[in-house]
């Protein structure tokens, strides 16, 4: 190695190895890193092109990867009504109140976030409350695991629903008054798409913009890597922006798209990719959330009483296994990873059932098929992920966003088979962290925070024996993250041959006191040798 064999370096940092101990420095080349010491000993490939960041003496870790968001959603939504932090029906009516007076000229309201499990009265929100704000305008506001969603009158006029129907659709719900079935207003999972589909889409700019704006966003917080759930038309968008340089970080594209044969048309057609995007699955639901209690689960919920589905919404597969599975299996040999949304406990013993078919069917490979939120699993089904080689795709905020009334929706025993990244890990499973953005906040040291902690909404503290040590959170969402994606050989370390995708701290993430943990901020954000965010920009 000559002097100009470094296009980047690291300075005066601390930086945590493989084998557990820091070093000072790193050198880079064309991207990926060459060399870990002393800073005296970088400083001799420093050349006068050589790009150097000094860390003064802070703690850097891997960029962080988020296994799990929406991204041109997540960027649409930064420009809408939010409604995440609200207290309940007065802030929520006074909120869209001052939205809808501040953009006349939208054609539909948009927005969301509510969630009315935090309120002080948890009731569900009705079109009585929003009707007079918008008489005119149709409203559409999801609520914040997107399985729900909350629509006025005018909004059903347009999509035809009134107290004569339409009926309920496979895999979805339409909230009616049980004494005259006149709608509520609220919508869950496919009955969404009532209204959805005559909500005017984003414009071609707009997307663009939203890209721009999530990767600004997402570097701000540390982030690196992101795997996407794409909905194809965002594709053009996402292309766009890899083509034209606009893409700062790493994409692995999950298409949002059940792997039928239209789902594996479309991969191909998104191939090749590379190093800095690419589409490597595709994903289904096999059912709805807990919050929305269309999570599809083995018993009753125990706060559902009078409703049509006291179990939750299967969706995917509602009408037998045949169809579901012989398309897992046409799609597992064509090469796709295989990636389903899974959150109820029946839903998820499902989902290994139908991977556990896919092996006998297929045989044995490196397949390592994702179960997207494992939210619930029942004890019988923890050890089953290991030998499937399946990846628990899991969100820590979501758990500090449901702590608050899991007990309640499901009772306390069954409560306890939430969110167990503990045991899921002690029965030898990959742990892969994301956010789910813009459900929940895209900031991972929050995550991180919420998993060490197991500290919910409100400042108690939820199963704190499923709680992991800051070395094992930090890996699910980094070398795990970047295992979840076939990246693992060059991704997720600080090491040799990896790529020089990495943070730098204002505080030690590794020794601070967890309270600390989630105010822990980026100074720089660094992908593939290149600084793509300072603290100071």
């Amino acid at each position: 190695m000559t002097r100009q064999s470094a296009d980047f370096a690291l300075l005066d940092a601390r930086i945590r190895t493989d084998r557990g101990h820091d070093v000072q420095a790193l050198a880079a080349f064309e991207g990926r890193i060459v060399a870990l010491g002393s800073t005296r000993e970088i400083e001799d490939l420093v050349g006068p092109d050589t790009r150097v960041l000094n860390a003064e003496r802070r703690r850097v870790i891997p960029g962080l990867i988020d296994a799990h968001l929406h991204f041109v959603p997540g960027g649409l939504r930064m420009r809408r009504l939010d409604l995440s932090e609200i207290g309940g029906r007065a802030e929520f009516i006074e909120r869209l109140t001052s939205y809808a007076r501040e953009h006349p000229h939208d054609a539909w309201v948009q927005g969301g976030g509510w969630s009315n499990d935090a309120w002080a009265d948890p009731s569900p929100p009705h079109r009585n409350w929003i009707d007079a704000v918008t008489p005119q305008r149709p409203l559409f506001l999801w609520r914040m695991d997107c399985h729900a969603v909350l629509v006025n009158s005018a909004a059903l006029a347009v999509a035809g629903i009134d107290r004569h129907g339409p009926p309920d659709p496979p895999g979805g719900m339409i909230d009616r008054d049980p004494a005259t079935r006149e709608p509520t207003g609220i919508l869950r999972d496919t009955a969404m798409q009532l209204v959805q589909r005559h909500v005017p889409p984003a414009s071609e700019p707009d997307r663009d913009e939203a890209i721009r704006a999530a990767c600004r966003y997402a570097h701000s917080l540390g982030l690196t890597m992101v795997h996407n759930m794409l909905d194809w038309n965002n594709w053009p968008a996402m292309r766009r922006a890899r083509e034209s340089g606009a893409l700062s970080l790493r994409v692995y594209n999950i298409l949002h798209q059940r792997p039928d044969s239209l789902g594996v048309q479309r991969w191909i057609a998104m191939q090749p990719g590379d190093d800095r995007m690419r589409c490597g699955a595709c994903k289904n639901y096999m059912d709805g959330s807990l919050g929305s209690r269309t999570a599809w689960m083995l018993e009753p919920y125990a706060d559902a009483a009078g409703s049509t589905a006291p179990c939750g919404l299967r969706i995917d597969g509602a009408d037998g296994d045949e169809l579901l599975l012989s398309q897992f299996i046409t799609a597992d040999r064509a090469g796709l990873q295989l990636c389903a949304h899974a959150i109820g406990d029946a839903a998820n013993r499902k989902l290994l059932d139908l991977y556990e078919a896919l092996l006998r069917e297929n045989g044995p490979r490196d397949r390592r098929p994702r179960v997207e939120h494992a939210q619930h699993v029942d004890d019988a089904d923890i050890a089953r992920f290991a030998p499937l080689g399946a990846i628990a795709s899991m969100q820590p905020l979501h758990k500090h966003a449901d702590g608050g009334f899991a007990d309640r929706a499901l009772g306390t025993r069954r409560g306890r088979t939430s969110y167990r990244f503990g045991d899921l890990l002690r029965g030898g499973a990959t742990l892969a962290f994301g956010s789910d953005w813009p459900i929940v906040s895209l900031n991972p040291f929050q995550g991180l925070y919420a998993a060490v902690t197991g500290r919910i909404r409100g400042g108690g503290v939820w199963m704190p024996e499923q709680n992991l040590s800051i070395e094992k959170a930090l890996a699910a969402y980094t070398s795990s993250a970047a295992y979840a994606a076939f990246m693992e050989d060059h991704l997720g370390r600080l090491s040799p041959g990896y790529y020089a995708d990495l943070v730098v701290l204002d505080d030690d993430l590794l020794t601070c006191d967890a309270d600390a943990m989630r105010d822990i901020r980026p100074i720089a954000t660094v992908v593939g040798g290149e600084v793509v965010w300072r603290v100071d920009d």
